[in-house]
This record gives structure tokens, sequence and C-alpha cells, in this order.
């Protein structure tokens, strides 16, 4: 039947075969889009799962980082000096004074997210808030929480806590005369802080707010989440049908589930601010519905391909036209061979092209870059057969190798994206070129998609070569792992002494590439490196990255252990092999001076490099001395450099603060937010560099300001309070006598005789 059928088909036309031919082609791609859609639904999922994961990520960081702050402000509170005061002897502050700045300080009344400030004086049974109200505790239990909506017994538990705990989920709490319900989250503080319990602060979270920074987040699909070690759920926002009891013990990641019989995909973070965990969770739905309307376009291209594709092949099947055959006769390369068959009439004239292409070939590969890259490429591939083939092909393509020795280098590019090939390929190409021009000539080729291949051809074949390449190599490497985030495997082959060798080497080279590829190497190997153990060297990437961060913070004792550890762990090494280690020691520091934009010569002086020192020690033990002597250098600048930016810091701060003494709002959260600075960092900053904590430096400023006014002119007290940036007279009196132990009225007098 199969015969039959064979017969029948080459018996028709050769638009008849074409089109059967051309519709069998177009079947093809068409069936593979099927299999590249659903390829690119998995794609498009693994994607939307890490960013889904980095943006719970962001949300955890962003949210912890303010519960931190929040947890700042109430600790700055309980350990206020007011607060302090007014707990050991409550009886005599008046209501007005139980208000006043000092207790509840601008800082903590404006921090963003705080609704609210409750402080509880457990030996008077007072509350007061930051409505400046006082109530003892029945009342405001009575009269307050009532209002609020919150259990009664709860509230008390939190009150009477000793020290900061946790967040505690509130009820829905209805604020005041306003209808909508906000979700809120108390912290407790004990006070006096660090002293014995007398009371407690308590702040009020509002975490509606929080959580608005994120709405652009969360679609109808999807819902956001926080629930604590218990499965108690915090706060949520969202549609919360997503919100599943399995993925309240889920592990910090991301993946895959069903709630409520659907599909979703799920991101968990834990909190490293307390036990609890931040779960975003998404419908499949939304990216079924971006993927469906590509198979529907593919399922009507597939039908409409099946009908006129059969209707065209019937078609010219059953017409069989004369001008076809008349076609293919024309083609024909002797008329007197022609036969029935238009195929193998076709097939004649496209041999007698050949034929005629084989002829020309010579001529046209005389001339232009082509023939230079088809000789390089059959030189690597070894398709010569003798020296004096290479010889004489080299003498048309005007290409000639000025010395005996050649080098190959394989780099394996399986690993990065087809996209960015041809701009790799175009890099390598020209630091190739450039590193090792001061070696010798180098020719390279890309005749493989995802490699690229370089030819040295060198002077000299000595050991010192051989490092230097290995280095430059390395060298090449690393650079395009910080510039273009691309890991290359690189393979170098041993250094023979004849073009007739370039093939052996080139599979030499590429036999270390692939070798670096399948173990997930960072080294750069070469041949004689992976066939003999005792030429490797041990330095692995989590001890590269240790030692990094310990030259970065100018930590030499902690460089100096690495170090050994690392020498330590090579002590079998030749001398070649842990130069070639050293290499690479010193390429993780000057990356790091490269970084930091530090001056190699204003470090290691212009005379001789690093890298040219190590090759002046004739021994492993003035390797040692060398090595620890390049990274104590390299600390020491990077710590001068440090040191001079806090200074400069130091100043900046200071200058702004006697610039804006006089406004009321001046806080430490106001510096911090000025010069771009974590709270609690810029609370360190001050006492560890200016000497002395943020209240009492403004506070000696403004002072002095006033005293200045007192002296000088005839302005009452309290216009001078608010010209040096407090609310009134009483701030003013109170911490002028504080600071110079007379009051302001008396220090006038005094100053006038």
């Amino acid at each position: 039947m199969f015969k039959k059928l064979s017969d029948n088909f080459k018996r028709r036309s050769f638009l008849f075969k074409y089109i059967s031919v051309m519709f069998v082609i177009m079947l093809i791609p068409t069936f593979f889009g099927y299999a590249v859609s659903e390829m690119s639904l998995q794609a498009t999922i693994a994607e939307i799962k890490k960013e889904n994961y980095k943006s719970t990520a962001h949300i955890q960081r962003s949210m912890d980082s303010s519960f931190t702050t929040i947890k700042q402000t109430a600790i700055d509170i309980a350990s206020g000096e007011s607060l302090a005061a007014y707990a050991n002897a409550p009886s005599s502050y008046t209501g007005y004074d139980l208000t006043q700045e000092s207790f509840f300080p601008h800082t903590a009344m404006m921090r963003n997210y705080v609704d609210g400030v409750i402080i509880y004086n457990e030996e008077t049974g007072t509350i007061i808030n930051d409505y400046m109200a006082i109530y003892s505790a029945e009342n405001y239990l009575d009269w307050v929480l009532d209002l609020h909506g919150q259990d009664r017994d709860e509230f008390l538990r939190i009150i009477n806590t000793p020290s900061f705990n946790k967040l505690y989920p509130a009820k829905n709490i209805k604020t005041y005369n306003q209808l909508i319900n906000k979700p809120l989250v108390f912290h407790t503080q004990s006070y006096p802080f660090m002293g014995e319990h007398k009371g407690t602060v308590i702040t009020i979270v509002d975490v509606e707010d929080m959580l608005y920074d994120f709405s652009d987040r969360i679609s109808e699909d999807s819902c956001f989440y926080i629930v604590d070690e218990n499965g108690q759920i915090i706060i949520s926002t969202g549609n919360t049908q997503y919100i599943g009891n399995e993925l309240f013990s889920a592990e910090e990641g991301y993946g895959e589930s069903r709630i409520n019989g659907e599909k979703v995909m799920y991101s968990v973070r834990d909190s490293t601010y307390g036990k609890f965990k931040y779960v975003f969770v998404e419908n499949f739905n939304s990216i079924n519905s971006a993927v469906a309307p590509v198979r529907t376009a593919l399922t009507l291209y597939v039908i409409l391909i099946l009908i006129f594709g059969s209707l065209a092949i019937y078609y010219i099947g059953k017409k069989n036209t004369q001008p076809v055959r008349e076609l293919s006769g024309m083609l024909g390369a002797n008329k007197e061979s022609d036969t029935d068959d238009e195929f193998e009439n076709i097939q004649s004239a496209i041999r007698s092209i050949l034929s005629e292409k084989a002829r020309m070939e010579p001529l046209i590969a005389e001339s232009g870059s082509a023939l230079r890259k088809i000789l390089i490429s059959n030189i690597l591939r070894g398709n010569f057969l003798s020296a004096d083939q290479i010889e004489e092909a080299c003498e048309k393509a005007e290409v000639s190798f000025l010395h005996d020795n050649f080098c190959v280098i394989y780099f394996n590019l399986i690993e990065i994206e087809q996209e960015d090939i041809p701009v790799i390929k175009y890099a390598i190409s020209n630091i190739v070129t450039e590193l090792f021009a001061s070696v010798g000539e180098v020719f390279t080729d890309d005749f493989e998609l995802h490699s690229m291949v370089g030819i040295l051809n060198l002077e000299n074949s000595t050991t010192e070569i051989e490092l230097q390449i290995l280095s430059q190599l390395s060298f090449i490497r690393n650079f395009f792992i910080d510039n273009f985030e691309t890991v290359i495997n690189i393979g170098v082959g041993n250094i023979l002494s004849s073009a007739e060798q370039i093939s052996v080497s080139y599979s030499q080279a590429k036999e270390a590439a692939e070798y670096c590829a399948l173990t997930g190497s960072k080294e750069v190997f070469s041949y004689s490196n992976i066939k003999i153990a005792d030429y490797r060297y041990a330095y692995p990437l989590e001890v590269e990255d240790k030692l990094n961060s310990a030259v970065i913070n100018g930590d030499i004792e902690l460089v100096r252990q690495l170090l050994d550890q690392v020498i330590d762990a090579n002590a079998s090494l030749s001398l070649d092999m842990s130069r070639c280690l050293f290499f690479d020691l010193t390429a993780t520091a000057l990356k790091i001076m490269s970084n930091k934009t530090i001056n190699l010569s204003a470090v290691f002086g212009s005379a001789n490099s690093p890298f040219e020192k190590l090759m002046e020690c004739k021994n492993i033990s003035e390797l040692v001395d060398t090595i620890h002597a390049i990274f104590d250098k390299i600390c020491s600048q990077i710590t001068e450099s440090h040191g001079a930016k806090k200074e400069k810091l130091k100043i900046a701060v200071t200058d702004y603060i006697k610039d804006n003494y006089s406004n009321p709002t001046m806080s430490l959260g106001t510096l911090a937010d000025e010069f771009d600075m974590n709270y609690t960092y810029m609370s360190h900053f001050f006492k560890d560099y200016i000497g002395a904590n943020f209240v009492d430096y403004i506070s000696e400023i403004r002072v002095k300001k006033a005293a200045e006014l007192l002296r000088t002119t005839d302005m009452q007290i309290n216009d001078i309070a608010t010209a040096v940036g407090y609310a009134n007279a009483t701030v003013l009196i109170k911490i002028f006598k504080k600071i110079t132990k007379t009051t302001p009225g008396n220090y006038r007098k005094n100053s006038r005789g």
C-alpha cells in the first residue's frame, strides 16, 4: 500500500509535491507552537512566583522595619526622664504637666502608622492618652474601652504586661464616631525603662495605613495576610477566600497549593521581628486567562491550515497542470535524460548547479574575511591532513602565524540567554584581543552558537606565560560576572609547538570548559588541571564571600584568619599552583578596591603591581608574607576611608542642627530622614561620634541661643522660647534651669549687673 502511494506521489507534478511538503512543514511548527505555549506558561508561572516572593520579601522587610521603629517609639517614651520622674512621684504632677511634650515626644506622636499612645500608671491606677485626658483605670475600662469595642480581659492583660513582648491582634476597633472599622495592633513597654515596673506604655498601630503602601500589589485574585505562631490571623487584605489553614505552618519560600478547591501560588516570609509569618497568595486564573488567547489562536490556525492545505493539495493533485511539467523540463541539465518524473528533473538541475558552485568556490573564497574565518574553523576542527596543507591554506587566506607555540582558549556560553550571546561574543573578542596582545597574536572564532574560541600564537611557552594566561582569564570571568551578571565557563588547552596541534589544544580546552561547567566550578580550568589532581587548589565560594566581607569592613584580624585558612587547605600545592591561588586571592581584593573606587597606585605605589610582587616571590613562604602585606594595606586604606566618611557625616549633621535648631519639629527622626538613615543607626551615630544623645545636644544649642537673647535683647521669655524652637516658656524655663542651674529671669538679671 505504501509503495503504491509512493509511486503515485512521484507521478504527480512538482507543484503538487512542493505544496504537500510545505503543508507538512507548516504543520510541524504549528504543533511545536503548542509545546512552546505550555513551556511559556510554565516559565511565566515560575517568574511570577519569584516576583511574588520578592514582593513579599519587600513587604516583610518594610513592615518589620516599621514595627521595629514603633517598638523604639514605645521605648523612647518609656525611658524618658519626665515619665520616669512621674512614675517615682505621680502625686506632684498636675493634669497639664502630664500631657506636655516631654511625655509624648513629637517624634512619637508623628511617627508613621502610630494611631495613639496610652500610659498606664499601676501605682495610681490612672491612664493618660495622647488627647490630653486622664482617666482612672476603671473609668477608662467602662467608658472608652467599650466605645472601642475592645475585650476588657484582653486589654487588662496588655496594660499589665511587664515588658515588650509581641504583636497583639486587637479586635476591630471603632474609632470614635467613624463607622469604618480599622484593624489595630498593640505594642507594650514597661516604664521606667530598665528599672522597676511601675506601669506600661502602649502604642496602638494602625495597620490599615501600613498596608495602604502596598495596596497596588493586591488584586481581586490575590490576598495578603499576617498569621502568628498560634495560627491566628493578625490582619489581612485582598480576597480572603484565598486564606487557607494549610499555609499557616508553611516553610519560608514559595510554591503551589489548593485552597477552597482552587489552585493558587503562594509566597511565605518569616518575620525577623517576631514569631509570625507574612503570606501572599494569588489565584492561577489570572495567569491562565493571559495564556488562553494564545492557545485559541493556535487552535484556529491549525484548523485553517488543515482545511485550506487539504483543499490546495486536492486541487493541484487533480489539476496536474502541463505548465508545471514544462517548467521542470526547462530546469533539466540534459534534455535527452529527462524522464516523466519532474522531481528527478529538478534533482538533476540542482546537481548541475552544485557542480558549478563547487567549481566556483575556490575563486570566490580567495578574498575577504570569510575565507579567514573558514580557515580558522578548519584548523580547529583538524580538517587539514598535514602542516603543508595548513601553510598553503594560510597563504591563500593571507594569514601568517609569527610564532611556533599555540594555545587554545574555549569559552562555554551554554548558560547564557540566546539573545545575549552576540553581545557577549563581541565583548569576549575585544577583551581577549586587548589582554593577550602582549604575549602574542590572537585569533578568535565563533563557528558554534554557544561557544567562542581564541587561538593564542605565543612566542614563548614558559610557566610564567601559562600563569599569566590563567590570571588574565580569571579576570575576564570575574569581569563578566560583575558587569554582565553572566557566568562563562573557560577552559584552556596545553601550549603546543605546531599549527597541526591547534586542533589537539582545542579539544583539550573544550574538555576543560565542559568539566568546569559540569562541576559548577568558579575557576578557570586548564587541561592539565583536570587530569592531575595535585594541580588543583581549593578556594570555596563561601570563603571568598567571607573574605570579601571582612576586607570591606577593614577587619584585618579576620582577613588574616581567612587567608591562613585557605593557605592551610592548600599546603601541598607546588610553587606555580600556589602562585595561581594567590593571584586568585589578590583578584578578590582588587575587585573590592575597584568597587570602592580606591586608587591602586595610592596603596601600592607606581613601581610594582600586586601581581608583579607575587611573581617576584621565590618560594611559598615569600608568597604568604606578600599576600598578607597586600591585604593589610588594602584593609588599612578602607578603614581610613570609612573614618573620613564618618567625620564628614558628623560635620554635616552638626551643621544641619545649628542651621535648623529653631524649627520646633526638629527631631532625631527628622535628622534620620534628612540624611537617609535608619532611625536607630542615627541614634547610635549621635552617641558614638558626637558624644551626646540628640535631645541633650539640641537642648544645649537652644539654651545657649536663649541665653544670648536674654543678655542682648528685651524680648519676652515666651517669644525667646518660640525663637529657639520650644513650644512655650514653661518648657524653656524647665530645660534652661536644668542646664544652667538658674531660671531665665535670674540669668537676665545677673547678666546685666
